[in-house]
Parts: C-alpha cells; structure tokens; sequence
C-alpha cells in the first residue's frame, strides 16, 4: 500500500464478492480492490456526463422553443404573405427562415455529438488519415460493428479510460520502443480478450518484425486486404 492510500473496509456476501471476483477476472483484472476502484471512477465519470446531458437538454429544449417560433411564422410569412411585401422585406425574411434552418441542424449535431459519447463502441481506430477512416468505418459498420473514430493517440489514451474496445486499430510509427511503451499504456485500460492492431503501408517485412517485438497482436497493412479483417473478426467472435 502506498503511503498516500487509505484503506476502506466493505461488506459483501460470499455470492456477491464471488460474483465480483468472477468478473474482474474475465475483464482482466490482478485484484478485487483494482477492479472496485475502476467501477467507482467509471460511476462518478458516467454521472458527471450525465448530469452535463440533462443539463444539456435543457438548454436544447429552451433554444428550440422559440426557434421554432422564428422558422414556423418566417415559412408562414413566405408561403402566405409573399405577394403583400416588397423584395427588401421579403429577402430578409428569406434570411431569417435559412437561418433558423441552419441553426436548428447545428444544435440538433452538437446535442448528437454529446449522446454518442456516451455509447460504447466495438472498434476504436486511431489514424490521422481520413481515407483510410472511412473505409474501416464503411466496412466494420456493414458487419453490424460500432465504429469510433480519432486522429491521435493522445485523444486514444483520453478515450480509453472510460471505453473498452474490443478492438484497436492504430497507425502509429514504427518505433520499436515507442510501440512497446504505447502498447503498456492502453493495455491497462483493455480486457484481456482485447486486440491491439497496428496499421500501416510499410512493407510488409518490417511491420512484421516490429509487430513480433511488441505487444501487439497483429498488423492490417494498407490497402486494406479484408480477408485479413475477417479471420481478425472471427478469432475475437470465438472469444467474446
């Protein structure tokens, strides 16, 4: 026990603390005590983004009022009372209906932006390249498979203290150590069952010298070869 810890005393039946062990162990856990204090952070995390949602759809729901209000009565005035007003009129009314229009779809994608964090997703790809992205995105969702998107590794490592992957797909240099070091990083906030993958459109020799030196459990290299995808897809169905 380090000296800045404190120890906490909890009481459980023999069932539940089974239960508890049963589980931390499937998820990859070295202790009760890790597992309980990993549980509570998720908890306290997953409340402050809720309670920031709530918040949220509150200022969503008071910004929708009245810009309904403000698009309903500018289509009204278009449809209806064209004819009664001159051009100058008319083309700010115009204005203010394509505004409102554009106002609404900004809200509606940052209040959908906020719900998606909170879901838990399949795939985490961590790649700057956006061609790439969209292709592993395009074929992982028509496997019926959830898709999260970043472009480095820092916003990974951020991520993944609050999402377990069943998959990581990273293209990251090929540095043998800073591989290494990358790999013992996420690796403590994965299960077990979890797959490290890197990508890359180096040759084939090196990447796989690499990968044999590290933690990681495979390569994909680009362009993409999908059978490869798929044995990967069948190896983690066998296992979850």
């Amino acid at each position: 026990m380090k000296k800045n810890q404190k120890y906490i005393g909890l009481y459980i039946d023999e069932e539940t603390k089974n239960k508890w062990k049963q589980f931390a162990r499937k998820e990859g856990y070295s202790s009760l005590s890790k597992f309980i204090r990993d549980v509570v952070n998720f908890y306290i995390n997953s409340n402050i983004k809720i309670s920031y949602i709530k918040n949220f759809s509150k200022i969503f729901e008071n910004l929708k009022k009245p810009l309904t209000s403000i698009k309903g009565f500018s289509q009204l005035m278009l449809e209806y009372d064209s004819k009664f007003l001159n051009q100058d009129a008319l083309r700010k009314i115009k204005e203010i209906f394509n505004s409102s229009i554009f106002l609404e779809e900004k809200i509606n994608d940052i209040f959908s932006e906020i719900e998606n964090e909170n879901q838990q997703y399949d795939i985490l790809i961590v790649d700057e390249n956006d061609s790439s992205n969209l292709i592993l995105y395009e074929w992982f969702k028509n496997k019926g498979l959830k898709v999260k998107i970043l472009h480095n590794i820092p916003e990974g490592l951020i991520y993944l203290k609050n999402n377990t992957p069943k998959i990581v797909l990273m293209d990251v240099s090929l540095d043998e150590n800073h591989i290494s070091k990358l790999c013992q990083e996420i690796r403590v906030y994965l299960p077990k069952k979890s797959k490290i993958i890197l990508i890359s459109a180096s040759p084939e020799k090196i990447v796989k010298k690499v990968v044999e030196k590290s933690d990681l459990d495979g390569y994909i290299l680009k362009p993409f070869d999908f059978s490869k995808l798929e044995s990967l897809l069948r190896t983690l169905s066998e296992e979850y």
